[in-house]
């Protein structure tokens, strides 16, 4: 029997935000039992989900088990199928927006019609997502690359509230699919971190995009809207210089950093997938405000092509794509050495590439 090869499951919570309220001694129980038992569950499920699968298509378990989430969501296929609830408008909105865009270059039909182009399929959410161990509520969305879908967990309404709520959280996760079917990158260190960082660029504008906002306007943060209760920082990340939460009693401070000097290098969180990814995401946003306007249309377009280029490894590190978005930018703005200059620069900046980088 052929060995299956599983695709990664990317949450947007990271697993250290989750274990430090699996253990606080602040937090409601039914919380700390909520984060504990998401961690679990997505352990559970990576080891036995290729139990669920006949070549591509989802063999559903029995109700209760939580693997397959009651309402699904097709979006492309029909707008109207599933359970779209007051509380899920920001899916709604990723509808619209594809919708309204297409016939445009934007970044949102960019990235719907590339993982419709190079996987075949249609956009799926599975949404109130509730597996059975975790009865207060699901404290995360994720792609799951196996199952080729979004899932979004309603939270336990204490420390984590709806997904669905956040546009950059949706398309945070699609992102994750759009770079499976484009340019993989192994979850692991700094290949994951990459892979992260470009759900969160995506996410960031596209959530730009439909807000109409400039790289002056945006407020450059993720996931600002999940928190029913009070937290202390901004949002779960920044793509801005310094932290999106300090001291924060329960989640502690942001771990992410801004350079090379201070790069994670310890064994958790796949080598720092979500921590490290903090670097190439502030490189975007250095570029982005350098050159002003939309960030869609010259970092973003940079960003999309290198994706798309079919010359990032699977394994690929941060000066490697560095190095790719820069001979991109060259290329695509041949008119316009600005652009070419702006992103080199801001690589140069998070110390991935030295500041004599050769042309």
């Amino acid at each position: 029997m052929e060995e299956i090869q599983q695709q990664p499951i990317c949450g947007f919570v990271p697993p250290y935000i989750l274990e430090a309220i699996a253990g606080s001694d602040t937090i409601a129980e039914e919380s700390r039992h909520s984060c504990k038992h998401t961690l679990q569950h997505v352990q559970s499920y990576a080891e036995h989900r290729h139990e669920l699968y006949t070549g591509a298509h989802v063999s559903s378990p029995s109700t209760g088990t939580g693997f397959i989430p009651e309402y699904i969501l097709s979006a492309i296929a029909d707008p109207k199928e599933g359970a779209i609830k007051e509380h899920e408008a920001s899916q709604q909105t990723l509808i619209t927006a594809d919708a309204d865009c297409r016939g445009r270059s934007t970044i949102a039909k960019k990235l719907v019609i590339s993982l419709e182009r190079w996987s075949g399929l249609a956009l799926i959410g599975s949404v109130h997502y509730k597996p059975k161990d975790t009865p207060a509520g699901y404290n995360n969305a994720y792609w799951d690359g196996d199952a080729k879908r979004m899932v979004f967990g309603d939270g336990d309404h204490i420390t984590f509230d709806y997904l669905t709520d956040s546009l950059d959280v949706i398309a945070h996760e699609l992102s994750h699919g759009f770079v499976q079917y484009t340019s993989p990158l192994k979850y692991q260190s700094q290949s994951g971190a990459l892979n992260e960082s470009c759900a969160d660029v995506f996410g960031s504008m596209v959530e730009q995009w439909h807000m109409r906002q400039t790289v002056e306007d945006a407020d450059w943060i993720l996931g600002q809207t999940l928190f029913p209760v009070a937290f202390t920082g901004s949002a779960l990340r920044s793509l801005k210089a310094g932290k999106a939460y300090t001291d924060d009693p329960v989640f502690g401070t942001d771990p992410q950093p801004k350079h090379m000097d201070n790069i994670f290098k310890g064994p958790g969180d796949n080598e720092g997938v979500h921590i490290n990814s903090g670097i190439p995401n502030h490189a975007f946003y250095l570029a982005a405000k350098s050159l002003g306007g939309n960030s869609w249309e010259k970092a973003g377009k940079v960003w999309y092509k290198t994706m798309t280029s079919g010359k990032i490894p699977f394994q690929c590190d941060f000066k490697t794509f560095a190095k790719v978005t820069v001979e991109i930018a060259g290329a695509a703005f041949a008119a316009d050495a600005s652009v070419k200059n702006a992103i080199r620069d801001a690589w140069v900046k998070v110390g991935v590439l030295p500041a004599a980088a050769a042309e």
